[in-house]
């Protein structure tokens, strides 16, 4: 639908440029620059409209930083794999950006829109256990794992969690969403007689949760501190590495599918 003489094609309240100068959310940047105003303070005014106080951009900046590699993970290898492919970088990278999901990197939309349900439910005024309570009632009841809690490489426990949580403390950036977060743990673990703590994607979202970041951005946060690694992982397979990288060597493989067999008589050839 094409827009009338009334009515503008694009609007936002996001961003705009006055004057030749960028302005973001009615923030001058480049005043901002000159007032050393950090990247991470940028990225929760991005996705909350609101400039964060230093101790809050301090706060983004440690998860930012620590988040920003973690292995050949996931999304690493693919980064590799499509520059093995003789892709433009930047396909490299968005391809595996594109990977950030429920299972890699991604839990902590899940959480924060599952605590966002509840506080729809509950109150926003809901103790911190009440809401744990039916957090875990509501996973467990559909046999599924509370996103945002355990981790596949580590565990002992994800060893990034307790450290963003106890700058967050120190930060005095932790609230309501944080202590709701350490109730679940505490409930898992005794539901399972074993620990079972957050990972770096359950503490990245009751961390933002408490900053008064949406759900929908907690993957975008990830995807932002990941990607300058992923284009480092996609030079240096293009740098150092044979082209056209197999996933796995053939000792890597076992097929068990079925086993050779004849094409059907109605495929052949008359004159085969």
């Amino acid at each position: 639908m094409s827009a009338t003489p009334d009515e503008p094609e694009w609007r936002t309240g996001i961003s705009e440029i006055r004057d030749d100068v960028p302005f973001l959310y009615g923030y001058d940047l480049l005043e901002a620059a000159d007032a050393d105003v950090d990247f991470p303070a940028i990225v929760l005014l991005a996705f909350t409209g609101r400039m964060p106080t230093r101790n809050e951009s301090r706060m983004a900046n440690a998860m930012l930083v620590v988040s920003a590699a973690h292995g050949i993970s996931p999304s690493g290898a693919l980064s590799r794999i499509l520059a093995a492919c003789g892709v433009p970088i930047q396909v490299s990278v968005g391809g595996a950006a594109l990977s950030i999901g429920d299972y890699h990197g991604g839990a902590g939309e899940q959480l924060g829109e599952a605590l966002k349900a509840l506080d729809a439910e509950l109150g926003v005024d809901a103790e911190p256990g009440t809401v744990a309570a039916a957090l875990v009632e509501r996973f467990t009841a559909a046999s599924e794992r509370v996103p945002g809690f355990g981790h596949p490489m580590h565990g002992g426990g994800d060893p990034r969690a307790p450290m963003f949580l106890g700058l967050s403390d120190r930060l005095g950036t932790s609230g309501r969403y944080c202590a709701i977060g350490r109730e679940v743990e505490r409930l898992l673990s005794e539901q399972k007689s074993r620990p079972i703590a957050m990972n770096v994607n359950g503490a990245i979202c009751v961390i933002l949760s408490d900053l008064g970041v949406p759900p929908h951005f907690m993957r975008v946060f990830n995807i932002v501190s990941r990607s300058a690694v992923l284009g480092a992982m996609a030079a240096e397979e293009n740098e150092r590495e044979r082209r056209w990288r197999m996933t796995a060597s053939g000792d890597d493989v076992v097929y068990d599918g079925p086993p050779p067999r004849p094409v059907p008589a109605e495929w052949r050839r008359a004159d085969g």
